[in-house]
């Protein structure tokens, strides 16, 4: 277990895309308990699409997901310059 665990924090903590998608949630936190709540819906959530990926369950190739992942951070992004009091509402939780 822990040695996964050290793997993970080091996947999310070295993949550029994983903190510019955290970056753009922190932007549109209101609190600072939004933020963590925000980070840690954000780790389990991850860590779900890995498992399902390593378990062989769910494949989708690079050429999809690589965009999708980009198209969310700049939707994250534009949702704050144009709906900035959503962030700190349950429909970003979803997100």
């Amino acid at each position: 277990f822990t040695a996964y665990l050290r793997l993970g924090i080091h996947h999310i903590v070295t993949g550029w895309d994983h903190l510019l998608f955290l970056a753009a949630l922190a932007l549109g936190a209101v609190t600072l308990r939004d933020f963590f709540k925000l980070i840690a819906i954000f780790t389990a959530a991850h860590s779900l699409t890995v498992t399902l990926s390593a378990l062989n369950w769910v494949r989708l190739p690079p050429w999809f997901v690589e965009p999708v992942i980009a198209l969310s951070i700049v939707f994250i992004a534009v949702e704050n310059l144009v709906a900035p009091r959503r962030a700190g509402t349950r429909a970003r939780d979803v997100v």
